[in-house]
C-alpha cells in the first residue's frame, strides 16, 4: 500500500515518493513534477513552460509518431519564451529508472537549447536526444545546443536537487529581471555556477523541500 500524500496541480505524490527525499536517496520524477508545479505558481508567466518529466522523456525517446505530434502540438512551443525540460538517462520505455538527471532549457531571445548537468556531460546523448525532436517545432530557424557551465555535485545522489535548483536560479533571473533583456546575459553576466550554492542544495534543499510538500 503506498498512500497518497497529497495533489497538487495534477501531481499526485505519495509516501514513497516523499521518502526519495529522505537521506541519500535518488529524487523520483514526481518531486521533480511538484516542485516545478511549486516554480509555476510562485511566479506564473505565460511566456515560461516547465515540461514534466514523462512529457520530457515522451518528447526524447518516443516511438509513436502520432503520439510526439499530437504531444508538441498540446504544448505550444511558440508562444514560449523560456521551456524547461528534464533530462533523464534512462531511454527504455519499457522500464522505470534511470540513474542520473540534469536539466534543459529553451531561450527563445537566444534561439539557444543550453544543458545544464551537474555531472558534466553525463547527460548530453539523451540532452541532443530531446533537442534534435522538438528543435524544429520551437524554432522556425534552427535553435543552437550548448552544454553549458555547471554547480558540481560532490556526492553520486542529488542530481534531481541540482535540477530543481538551476532551474529555480534561471526562472526567478528570467521572472524578476526584466526577461534577458541583455541577449547575452543567460549564459553570460548571469552565471548560474555562482548562482547556485552547492553547499546548500546538499544540506538544506532536502528538508526544505519536504516542508513545501507538508504546507501545500
Amino acid at each position: 500500500m503506498d498512500p497518497k500524500f497529497l495533489t497538487y496541480n495534477g501531481v499526485v505524490l505519495r509516501r514513497s515518493d516523499v521518502r526519495s527525499l529522505e537521506d541519500c536517496n535518488y529524487l523520483n520524477d514526481a518531486i521533480i513534477d511538484f516542485y516545478f508545479a511549486y516554480l509555476f505558481e510562485s511566479y506564473q508567466s505565460d511566456d515560461i513552460l516547465l515540461i514534466s518529466t514523462s512529457i520530457s522523456f515522451l518528447l526524447g525517446n518516443a516511438s509513436d509518431w502520432d503520439t510526439f505530434v499530437a504531444t508538441v502540438e498540446s504544448l505550444n512551443f511558440h508562444e514560449k519564451k523560456l521551456i524547461f525540460f528534464t533530462v533523464n538517462d534512462n531511454s527504455n520505455f519499457s522500464s522505470s529508472g534511470g540513474s542520473h538527471w540534469s536539466l534543459l532549457v529553451y531561450c527563445r531571445k537566444r534561439n539557444l537549447f543550453m544543458h545544464y548537468d551537474s555531472l558534466h556531460m553525463m547527460n548530453n546523448e539523451s540532452a541532443f536526444a530531446i533537442y534534435e525532436s522538438v528543435n524544429s517545432y520551437i524554432s522556425y530557424d534552427s535553435a543552437e545546443f550548448m552544454e553549458c557551465r555547471a554547480p558540481r555535485q560532490r556526492n553520486e545522489y542529488d542530481c534531481g536537487l541540482y535540477v530543481m535548483e538551476i532551474a529555480r536560479v534561471i526562472y526567478e533571473h528570467y521572472f524578476n529581471f526584466d526577461q534577458f533583456q541583455n541577449e547575452d546575459e543567460i549564459c553570460g553576466s548571469f552565471n548560474v555556477v555562482q548562482s547556485v550554492n552547492c553547499k546548500h542544495v546538499e544540506s538544506n534543499m532536502r528538508s526544505e523541500s519536504i516542508n513545501i510538500y507538508f504546507f501545500q
